[in-house]
């Protein structure tokens, strides 16, 4: 599979979590006795377009990073070859319109 096929085969798939997830609202789904569940549509689109923007820009050393979103504050979790592609990641989190924080907790592997 080719590096475009990969990227709009996950941006495909995200998108159909995310329509899955989604109420139509735009603040927190809620449950039946109004307790709010924390899924913002806001955070879905957040961590869409976050993990869009890895998958496309470094596909082989980025695609399988996490991505999480609450409140706008992003959580990066997995393994990285390298500290540059730590770094990159946490540039591209922040590079996405609605990020106000991002937090990084990506590992480097090791050599072995």
């Amino acid at each position: 599979m080719g590096r475009h096929s990969k990227v709009w085969s996950t941006i495909a798939a995200l998108s159909l979590a995310v329509a899955g997830c989604a109420t139509g609202t735009a603040g927190d789904a809620r449950t039946p006795d109004g307790a709010g569940s924390g899924f913002s549509v806001q955070d879905a689109r957040i961590a869409l377009s976050v993990k869009a923007k890895l998958t496309a820009e470094r596909a082989a050393n980025l695609v399988s990073v996490s991505v999480r979103s609450r409140d706008g504050v992003v959580y990066l979790d997995g393994e990285v070859p390298t500290p540059e592609d730590r770094n990159a990641a946490e540039r591209i989190a922040r590079s996405v319109e609605g990020v106000r924080q991002v937090v990084n907790d990506l590992q480097v592997r090791t050599a072995g």
